[in-house]
């Protein structure tokens, strides 16, 4: 096949766990951590009212981007482990390979041409 995109089970296991490390890197990270600073500097104004809105909505995405990065993962890595396990299970199936048997030359050699 020519031009596709190929990764073994290993690698998308490795994936996979990439993704569970990344989404615990974002753990306890709070972007909207000084938002509310500036609400309190501007007591009761719509600016104040926007800024805690904006605070709880990043906060909630980025939450919600770590859980599905996380989800993501454990797909990857479960689809990884299935892969490798057809694979074994196709290997067993099959049977040891033997080597092909040996080509004959050229038609000229024998004579043909």
């Amino acid at each position: 096949m020519g031009g596709g995109i190929e990764a073994g089970p290993e690698e998308i296991v490795a994936r996979g766990q990439s993704f569970a490390a990344l989404a615990g890197s974002v753990d306890g990270v709070r972007i909207a951590a000084a938002l509310p600073r500036i609400a309190e500097a501007l007591p009761g104004s719509l600016s104040a009212m926007a800024v805690q809105r904006l605070a709880r909505e990043w906060s909630g995405a980025l939450d919600r981007w770590a859980e599905a990065a996380r989800r993501h993962g454990r797909a990857l890595e479960a689809g990884g482990h299935d892969y490798e396990a057809v694979e074994e299970a196709v290997r067993r199936a099959l049977g040891p390979r033997e080597p092909n048997p040996p080509t004959p030359g050229p038609l000229r050699q024998r004579g043909v041409w």
